[in-house]
């Protein structure tokens, strides 16, 4: 492709880039199965609403952060654009990076809403953990995890995770990144 734009050089696209990219996400991943571990070993386990939600929001953290931790290695090899860091797969690769950045991605904010609606109906309407349980937890897991799969499902179906000179892992953009109005 002879424009200009299909050769944006970012911060991105460059050997740091990547290399951050695939730190930062390591660091994150291992930091969510901490948490998960010290949920599992506290006295209190998956008892409290508090833990069950916060290992929504760890093991969905996990999974967003364990693609990002790829960076550019599951790039189509066959791109317009040109990254400095290691590329080496293919559009399944792309689609599967994509596809695990947008659900862990998706999760982890509606989980963190759900944590929002969990303190704002414990701490200003003094919901106990009970009450809570029974009248809305499921629901709130149900729609984190449903919505999530759902969305991430339909972008793959459209064939929206593509690599971008604007990140160094696949996620839900068009090619070429500046047709924005294509999605």
């Amino acid at each position: 492709m002879e424009d200009d734009r299909a050769h944006l050089d970012t911060t991105y696209t460059s050997t740091l880039g990547a290399a951050l990219a695939a730190t930062t996400g390591t660091i994150s991943t291992i930091s969510s199965l901490i948490i998960i571990y010290l949920i599992f070993r506290s006295g209190r386990g998956l008892s409290s609403v508090y833990h069950r939600i916060m290992l929504g929001i760890s093991i969905s953290d996990a999974v967003l952060s364990t693609a990002i931790s790829f960076a550019t290695l599951p790039m189509p090899k066959d791109m317009i654009y040109e990254f400095d860091g290691i590329v080496m797969g293919n559009t399944a690769t792309c689609n599967a990076q994509g596809f695990f950045f947008a659900f862990g991605a998706f999760a982890t904010m509606w989980y963190t809403l759900s944590l929002t609606t969990y303190y704002m109906l414990s701490i200003r309407y003094k919901w106990s953990d009970a009450r809570f349980a029974r009248r809305i937890e499921k629901v709130l897991h149900f729609f984190s995890l449903g919505y999530s799969v759902s969305l991430a499902l339909i972008l793959l179906f459209l064939d929206f995770y593509n690599p971008t000179p604007l990140d160094a892992w696949c996620t839900v953009i068009s090619v070429p990144w500046w047709c924005v109005g294509t999605l």
